[in-house]
């Protein structure tokens, strides 16, 4: 990280509105040749403005700088829901995903099941199966993109580029996860309602795996609004469309000078 200097310090607190809270990114970024800083204008922790400024203090108009702009938001942007948000993913009931795999490993030897009903409960498994496989590949690209961020000296174009691939990497699988909920909630439900049939109160065992799994399908419940996401989602998986409306709020909201 460079030395910022006296000169950009004073330049960013000049745009600076009555009550905001000034931060300047230490991280500098190279677009062309030229080092520019990046900074934010904040009250009560919301971002009212932004401002790019070169090394050696100068507001160049938006148009020359838009694309270093769009650089700092978008690493920043990144950034902050890896080191947020993506961190807390990595936090995931493993064992009880483990004592679940269990159970219906258990289910499926104790009962005798239609073909059709075995193939629904194929899914059911799938569950907790994906749940898990995709957790730890969840884990490691969080991991991987705090220590690539953590270790960023420069921002420039391609920062952005590997940022965004960390991304893809922790919403694919948070995406399969959720759409392995989705689809298989009919199958689930399909089981659930053979083997409600199949055990009584008498039947100590099997009543217990049963409530296991009715307890399981309520986990695995999506809501309405999931779905809908998941449906709208697909082909979106990093929210890059959502990103640029938001830029272009970043752009109207930007105090580098207009032409």
């Amino acid at each position: 990280m460079s030395h910022i200097s006296v000169e950009v310090e004073t330049k960013v607190e000049e745009f600076k509105n009555a009550g905001e809270d000034v931060e300047i990114y230490k991280t500098p970024i190279s677009y062309e040749g030229a080092i520019y800083h990046y900074a934010t204008y904040k009250k009560k922790n919301k971002v009212l403005g932004q401002i790019v400024v070169t090394a050696d203090g100068k507001v160049l108009p938006l148009e020359q700088i838009k694309e270093v702009l769009l650089i700092a938001f978008e690493v920043n942007s990144m950034a902050t829901v890896i080191l947020g948000e993506f961190k807390k993913w990595r936090k995931a009931p493993t064992k009880l995903l483990k004592r679940q795999l269990w159970v219906l490993n258990s289910v499926e030897k104790s009962f005798d099941m239609p073909d059709d009903i075995r193939k629904s409960f194929a899914q059911f498994k799938s569950v907790p199966t994906i749940l898990l496989e995709e957790q730890l590949k969840l884990v490691q690209a969080v991991q991987d993109g705090i220590d690539y961020n953590n270790n960023i000296l420069e921002i420039t174009a391609d920062t952005a580029i590997r940022m965004r691939e960390y991304l893809r990497r922790i919403m694919g699988s948070k995406n399969k996860q959720q759409v392995s909920m989705v689809v298989t909630y009919e199958d689930r439900k399909k089981v659930l309602e053979y083997l409600k049939g199949q055990v009584s109160i008498f039947q100590l065992n099997k009543w217990m795996h049963y409530n296991d799994m009715l307890a399981q399908h309520r986990a695995f419940l999506v809501s309405p609004e999931d779905i809908l996401a998941y449906e709208e989602g697909k082909g979106d998986i990093c929210g890059e469309i959502a990103n640029i409306e938001v830029f272009k709020g970043t752009m109207k909201s930007n105090r580098n000078p207009k032409m």
